[in-house]
């Protein structure tokens, strides 16, 4: 087994991750990067990024489709999603490389491979060049987090898709069931209405956008409205079934139960939002890490949130 020695080592090579790695080793520490996955984390690979690369392909598609008013006619045009999708993957690939490089810029170790803590200050890291124990006096943990699936809407990868898995759709689906009204749900169920699909949003609380004043909320409104996307608040999504050639599913309204039916060939797709708590799942459970936390005085609860043990508790450990 590999074995280092660091001053800092961070799990999670996301924005908050790589940013506090370079910004460690810059004032002089020997500093170890964690990371499963491609650098950048959600943010820089199936977030921000590619999302707002396809929404802005998407914009260009829809508003070069609505001028004719103008005097502006394009006959034949059509939007090629997989060949948007895969220039969006081009964009993502270069800056995770110019992730990778000035991380390698500032001295910073790049470890690849699943951390667990074995005590406060000693990870074992399982990667695809085998084992290693790594070393620290300073552990940063910036796992982030991840879509956590409604019962009943366990992903599938074809039928039943998270946010991520939507950002690499090949073809824009003819119908499209959003299940959160979140800002990432919304964001995405816009595009995909300016793209061509028939998009219905079903949010369980009683306006889009939850926390959010109701004032900016109308505007979105406004938007969808001329979109023609369809939205059932105060609902929520029971189940579903495969039909011929999409997805039936199941949805509970404020006045009663209904079916929301695609129309053959349709799909039915669910778009959860990766940052509002209430839909997120934290990587911590994995890193082994809730009896290290509890000897620095701190308690972690189902949920993964975080608070301060009384005092008595903390000075037990």
């Amino acid at each position: 087994m590999k074995e280092f020695d660091f001053d800092v080592a961070v799990i999670g090579g996301g924005p908050g991750g790589y940013v506090c790695a370079i910004g460690c080793a810059q004032r002089g520490l020997k500093t170890a990067l964690i990371e499963v996955d491609r650098l950048g984390g959600v943010c820089l690979n199936a977030g921000c990024i590619p999302s707002k690369t396809l929404i802005h392909i998407v914009e260009t598609y829809h508003r070069a489709a609505n001028m004719q008013s103008m005097g502006i006619v394009a006959e034949g045009l059509r939007l090629d999603l997989a060949a948007a999708v895969s220039f969006k993957d081009r964009v993502v690939d270069r800056l995770t490389k110019g992730v990778a490089a000035l991380c390698k810029g500032n001295g910073v170790e790049v470890i690849r491979g699943r951390a667990r803590f074995t005590s406060p200050t000693e990870l074992e890291v399982a990667g695809s060049d085998g084992p290693a124990s790594v070393s620290a006096r300073r552990v940063v943990l910036a796992t982030g987090s991840e879509a956590l699936e409604i019962p009943g809407f366990s992903f599938d990868g074809e039928t039943v898709i998270d946010a991520a898995g939507a950002l690499s759709l090949e073809a824009v689906p003819d119908r499209l069931l959003v299940l959160g009204g979140g800002y990432i749900g919304l964001e995405l169920g816009t595009m995909f209405a300016k793209a061509g699909s028939q998009v219905t949003v079903v949010e369980l609380t009683d306006q889009l956008l939850p926390g959010t004043e109701k004032e900016l909320v109308e505007v979105v409104e406004r938007r969808l409205r001329r979109l023609k996307v369809k939205v059932h608040l105060r609902s929520r999504a029971v189940s579903w079934e495969k039909g011929q050639g999409g997805a039936a599913v199941h949805v509970e309204l404020p006045d009663g139960e209904t079916d929301v039916e695609p129309e053959q060939a349709a799909q039915i797709r669910e778009l959860l939002n990766l940052r509002i708590a209430e839909w997120t799942g934290s990587r911590l459970q994995s890193l082994s890490c809730t009896d290290m936390l509890a000897w620095r005085g701190m308690i972690v609860d189902q949920r993964i949130n975080l608070g301060i043990a009384p005092w008595k508790e903390a000075n037990n450990y």
